[in-house]
């Protein structure tokens, strides 16, 4: 209707008289009269998005099965200029006329309650009784819910409550009501809610919807979208995004570029999933209280799980609810482990003949009952949609098991999209072809005429129209869409979909290079290149996983064998970094089969044996790493350099150390051949290997040359030994300081880009480093995230470093059971897999153990015997395996005091005048624990306690105080000796370190007396 027309009719124009088969059917019949002569004419999702009404809702108030309630009529009238009074008055004679109907009952016109919550109508479920034998208006149910369960968005961001319930669901919902009833306290939790398809989950979510009036972020996951990088994490922030201003700098910056709403500055780094999770908690607290609901997260892409599973673990109380929702037996990218779970279970007898009863319009006799358990196993979607569309022919078998899910729901959608013409089947997989189903995208592809052929599907509710894009009834119904169409259909579709998406930022880049290669029919370089541009950006956003996807995708598109195996080769290493070795392993396998070029060979070796040097046997890797190093010496030896600079490593875990040593000093020598001073990571590995040979000052000159360079260097460009013996060098020099900078470092660059493959490298030594410096608290923390996440990637030795540091500690704190439990997992992590330069960190833990406890002669044969081995192994610095001191101390108690004075021999021998304070240190507290008189005690164990005061280590000098106390009883120097034992005390206090705590009070009480 033209604005003229509008004008003519004229506000206060009454409507045409009633007439025809009834009011319900007369006041329908004038409102589609009504919009036929808009101009253009309405859909009915149309006129739902200018009304605020959902679609459902649109279609039942004009197909006269159901009266509108007068706020959907006022909204509906709004939406088309119309005065609506003379048509509520209408709907007031309608609704007394029905209400004469036996057994009738019609929504009410005013405010209703429901639940907790008080609100308008305006969605109100328009409900009349069917009549006896009458089935129930198509379309009414979306999910297994009773009558009246629709709900809307109010534009403010606010559901309102519905006055439906769903069937068999009592305890869950009591369960989000609690949640909910938390969050308008101002009370943040957590729910996740797993189960079969078609089980109720988005049903669920839903209702948490209709609960209360809470703002709601909603994000379902679909497949397609799997790849796109912070695909969910976008769509789910993207209503906040105004209040991004209000954040720190740091953390709207990293939402920012993770969002794609700002594009990384030259050389800025990626943001880190923390700083993303930090500010995804931020923008929630901001619009708190908000109800967050994820649905089907098992297809949400891993750069947003990981941002959000940081955000579930850290919510603040500022009354955040966060709802998800899972499929049973099915991978999920988000950690959720510890959440609070509900596990939805198929329903009762009794409920299922209630909501077939409601589906049906009418009761449910014992045998249809009997059928409907048996096919649908309880399931409500299977049931209600076999209600819908028949149950299985009367003659079937009793015995026959049920069909299986999601099969049952496929085979119905199947049937129900039978009917539909080509031009509505077309619309509708351009729809499901769309990776985000987003509305601008749908109407730029299929234009106004195209999107009313989506208008059947709309009004029997298998699609609804809204503001966020196109919805399907449930994912199956996608995937039957999709998959039943022939391949050329589904080509045209993604073809069409790119040549209409309008890129207006990077996810739409993304999209479009996707779709690009979803139409193509074979390789095809142009759009090969495209995804690769697409895999960089992620790389940059530091979204690994979509980066492996895109460049694996690029890969099978591209033509040319090398560029695949370049491709191959990126694709690999994106896997590797993101903790995805067996996927990288397969990838590089193929790569390698595709190219001949010797540096682009040696790049895939070095790939190849980062991931196995923490995963293989040390020895089987030294040798492949050094054949394959022999192979490339001639043709490119760089890369034969570096590789001997990873055999070197691989030698540093698995010993002997001369072996270890020879591989170095080949690397970095001919390194030097081409480049003066070698690569980082042959100079590095020599640096190292010359430590634990005791050549403390060379390596030392070594590796502070380099020192600048790996500050600034990106860790994620050299394999992990580098920076992660840097580090542990660093430490053994007793340069606390700097060790922790390079970490620092290194863990920045590395979780800004996910690299989660990475993390326990840095984590294993940062903790070593803690515990050598007394900051326990600080050791437990990183060796336990080391622990935990070399476990989940398969990195056995790191597993084994942090756990023989977690047996460290609980040995000095008192704890014989934990102790033993994680020196025995670190042992049969390590011995088992060859790591025979890691594995005495376990037996030093069960020698200490046993010292804290007061068995002195089996703390003395422990050590003794770790002292042989290490000595086998060809480790010469005592910096690396810090015994000497307990080992002397357990041999006196023992009275061994021959092995005592062997220990101090080998330990004075191996002390020349560049080794750092600490092993000094250790050297002056054997020589005041061996002394012969008190004075020379006294002056060894004071050089001690002023070489521990300076490398700041705590223990040692706690455990220096209380044997300079000891030694000290009964002398002259009685008042110096308490002063020692009572500081002593307040260090072993701060540490917590009761065995250590006892020995002093036992000391103390003999001073007493």
């Amino acid at each position: 209707m033209t604005t003229g027309q509008r004008e003519n009719r004229g506000p206060g124009r009454r409507p045409k008289e009633i007439v025809g088969k009834g009011p319900v059917e007369n006041l329908a019949r004038d409102l589609r009269a009504l919009i036929e002569q808009q101009d253009p004419p309405l859909t009915h999702g149309g006129l739902a998005r200018l009304s605020g009404c959902a679609t459902g809702t649109v279609s039942k108030a004009l197909a006269g099965n159901a009266l509108p309630t007068e706020n959907v009529l006022k909204a509906l009238l709004g939406a088309l200029g119309e005065d609506p009074s003379g048509w509520l008055e209408r709907r007031a004679q309608a609704a007394e006329l029905l209400r004469r109907r036996p057994g009738a009952r019609v929504a009410p016109s005013g405010p209703v309650e429901a639940g907790r919550g008080t609100a308008e109508p305006a969605d109100a479920p328009d409900v009349v009784s069917p009549k006896e034998g009458e089935a129930a208006p198509a379309g009414r149910f979306l999910g297994p819910v009773g009558p009246g369960t629709e709900q809307r968005n109010w534009g403010d961001g606010r559901w309102r409550p519905s006055a439906g319930h769903l069937v068999g669901r009592a305890n869950e919902v009591r369960r989000l009501r609690e949640l909910l009833e938390g969050a308008v306290a101002q009370r943040s939790g957590i729910l996740v809610i797993r189960g079969q398809p078609g089980i109720g989950k988005t049903a669920l979510l839903a209702e948490a919807r209709s609960l209360w009036g809470l703002r709601v972020l909603a994000f379902r996951c679909v497949e397609s979208e799997a790849e796109l990088a912070f695909a969910a994490l976008s769509g789910l922030l993207h209503p906040l995004t105004h209040l991004m201003p209000q954040l720190s700098e740091p953390r709207s910056r990293a939402l920012a570029v993770s969002l794609a709403l700002s594009k990384p500055d030259p050389g800025e780094s990626a943001p880190s999933r923390i700083a993303i999770g930090l500010g995804t908690l931020d923008l929630l607290a901001k619009a708190a209280p908000v109800l967050v609901l994820l649905d089907d997260v098992r297809w949400m892409d891993e750069a947003s799980a990981a941002a959000l599973s940081y955000a579930a673990r850290q919510l603040p109380q500022e009354g955040i609810a966060v709802i998800i929702g899972l499929r049973t037996g099915t991978d999920c990218p988000m950690d959720l482990t510890g959440h609070p779970l509900v596990e939805l279970a198929p329903l009762g007898r009794e409920s299922v003949r209630e909501l077939a009863g409601l589906v049906r319009g009418r009761a449910i006799d014992a045998d249809e009952l009997e059928r409907l358990v048996r096919h649908t196993g309880g399931n409500p979607l299977a049931l209600m949609e076999l209600s819908n569309s028949g149950l299985p022919a009367d003659g079937a078998s009793r015995t026959e098991a049920p069909l299986r899910l999601p099969q049952v729901l496929e085979a119905a959608y199947r049937q129900r999209l039978k009917p539909l013409p080509e031009p509505q089947r077309w619309a509708l997989l351009v729809c499901a072809a769309s990776y985000t189903a987003d509305l601008a995208e749908i109407t730029a592809a299929l234009g106004p005429k195209g999107l009313a052929h989506l208008e059947p599907a709309e009004s029997t509710e298998l699609i609804a129209l809204s503001p966020r894009g196109v919805e399907f009834v449930h994912p199956v119904f996608r995937s039957v869409i999709y998959h039943q169409a022939p391949a050329a259909r589904r080509r045209a579709a993604h073809a069409l979909l790119a040549r209409s998406l309008p890129v207006r930022n990077p996810f739409d880049a993304d999209q479009r290079a996707w779709h690009l290669a979803d139409a193509a029919l074979g390789p095809d370089e142009q759009v090969a290149q495209a995804l690769a541009d697409r895999a960089e950006q992620a790389h940059q956003r530091g979204a690994l996983g979509a980066a492996n996807a895109a460049y694996l995708r690029a890969a099978r598109l591209t033509p040319q064998p090398v560029a695949r195996g370049r491709r191959l080769l990126a694709a690999a290493t994106c896997a590797h970094l993101a903790g995805l070795p067996d996927r990288a392993l397969s990838l590089l396998s193929e790569a390698r089969s595709l190219v001949a070029d010797p540096q682009l060979i040696g790049k895939i070796e070095q790939v190849h044996h980062q991931i196995q040097q923490i995963r293989a046997t040390p020895s089987d890797v030294f040798v492949q790493l050094s054949e394959a190093a022999a192979a490339l010496r001639g043709s490119a030896p760089i890369t034969a350099a570096n590789l001997l600079a990873a055999a070197a490593s691989a030698g540093a875990m698995g010993g002997p150390v001369p072996q270890a040593l020879a591989a170095a000093a080949r690397g970095h020598q001919l390194a030097r051949e081409v480049r003066e001073a070698g690569t980082l990571a042959t100079a590095v590995l020599r640096a190292h290997t010359l430590l634990l040979d005791g050549q403390t000052e060379p390596a030392s000159a070594l590796l502070h040359q380099q020192l600048d360079q790996l500050l600034t260097a990106d860790p994620l460009v050299h394999g992990t030994e580098v920076f992660g013996f840097a580090s542990m060098d660093l430490m053994w020099l007793d340069k606390p300081k700097a060790a922790r900078r390079l970490i620092e470092h290194g863990l920045r660059h590395i979780r800004s880009a996910n690299a989660l493959e990475r993390v326990p490298v840095l984590t294993g030594v940062l903790a070593d480093l803690e515990f050598r410096k007394g900051r326990w608290n600080e050791a437990h923390a990183a060796a336990a995230e080391c622990m935990a996440l070399a476990d989940q990637l398969g990195q056995p030795a790191l597993l084994g470093y942090s756990a023989s540091t977690l047996a460290q500690i609980e040995a000095a704190q008192g704890e014989p059971r934990k102790c033993e439990d994680y020196a025995s997992r670190a042992l049969s992590c390590l011995e088992h897999g060859g790591y025979d330069l890691v594995a005495p960190y376990a037996h030093l833990a069960l020698a200490q153990l046993s010292l804290s406890q007061g068995e002195h002669a089996e703390a003395a044969t422990r050590f003794v015997t770790l002292h042989e081995r290490i000595d086998s192994l060809g480790v010469r610095n005592p910096a690396v395996y810090p015994l000497y001191a307990d080992m002397v101390e357990a041999c006196l108690l023992s009275h061994w005091q021959e092995a005592a004075g062997s220990a101090l021999a080998t330990l004075s021998n191996n002390v020349g005048p560049s080794v750092p304070g600490t092993v000094r240190a250790a050297l002056a507290r054997c020589r005041g624990l061996l002394a012969k008189d008190a004075s020379s005690a006294l002056r060894h164990f004071t050089t001690a306690l002023d070489l521990y005061a300076r490398a700041s280590d705590r223990y040692g000098l706690a455990r220096t105080q209380l044997a300079l106390g000891q030694r000290l009883r009964g002398t002259q120097h009685r008042d110096q000796a308490q002063r020692q034992l009572k500081a002593s005390r307040t260090l072993f206090q701060e540490l917590n370190a009761t065995p250590w705590i006892q020995r002093v009070d036992k000391e103390m009480r003999i001073w007493g007396r």
